[in-house]
């Protein structure tokens, strides 16, 4: 069977002078990258996205009105998929966290 290789993040794009708030509000999650704040998966690179993404699910649908704020108030929040295969599959219960967050989602396919 052959090993996944995926990378997962939620990223706040350039939250600018908001930054220390947002990273305030969620405590150790959100990591300075360039300008923008990254939470990265926690969990493995070789388990399905899907698994991935119920994962931030289970970790910011409590802060969902407060992602949503930032999203009303001009700054954008985007989940990040990269995966080192032609194509994968998500289960619909994945898909709760882009759906539920108003995220928009972008696949980078990395051969």
């Amino acid at each position: 069977m052959a090993m996944h290789k995926h990378r997962v993040e939620v990223r706040i794009l350039n939250p600018g002078e908001r930054a220390q708030a947002v990273q305030s509000e969620f405590a150790t999650w959100f990591v300075p990258d360039g300008s923008d704040l990254v939470f990265r998966s926690a969990l493995s690179p070789e388990v399905s996205v899907s698994e991935h993404l119920k994962w931030f699910h289970m970790m910011l649908k409590y802060r969902r009105k407060y992602i949503r704020q930032l999203e009303e108030s001009g700054i954008r929040t985007v989940i990040r998929i990269s995966v080192r295969e032609h194509s994968f599959t998500i289960e619909p219960e994945a898909v709760f966290l882009a759906h539920q967050l108003h995220l928009t989602t972008e696949i980078d396919f990395r051969p």
